[in-house]
């Protein structure tokens, strides 16, 4: 799209609804070439308990070369793998990811997955991009 005459490079966001909102935030965060991110229902924090989360399944970040689990929610019979089993054994989760998306906008459409309680974790981003001196008012 980028390359095309009759489109501004500057404004090409990205845009998914959960397992798509999933990797518009990933995607968002890691390339600082999307004006904005916006994610609808996609899980904003790791959460084993919901099994529509599901990070830990090999198509997020749960694959692993050297071993298979059963799809599901992580259990001692099923351990995590792969790059999710690292994030977490390292206290990592995605409010990290979150504050690479500033100072761009970022909209999180909640849903099942991510209703107001969990967007404690978004007030990260709101903080770094405070930091970088964006407010809602500076934009």
């Amino acid at each position: 799209m980028a390359n095309l005459p009759q489109v501004d490079r500057k404004r090409i966001g990205v845009v998914g609804h959960s397992y798509g909102g999933k990797w518009a935030m990933f995607a968002g965060a890691l390339w600082d070439k999307f004006a904005v991110v916006a994610a609808s229902d996609p899980g904003i924090v790791f959460d084993k308990k919901r099994a529509n989360v599901n990070y830990w399944e090999p198509w997020y970040l749960g694959l692993d070369a050297a071993r298979t689990r059963k799809p599901g929610i992580p259990t001692a019979e099923n351990p995590r793998t792969g790059a999710y089993a690292k994030m977490i054994e390292r206290g990592r989760d995605l409010h990290e990811l979150h504050a690479l998306i500033a100072p761009r906008p970022f909209l999180v459409s909640g849903g099942a997955e991510d209703q107001p309680s969990r967007w404690i974790a978004l007030n990260h981003a709101v903080a770094v991009n405070r930091l970088l001196g964006f407010t809602t008012a500076s934009r």
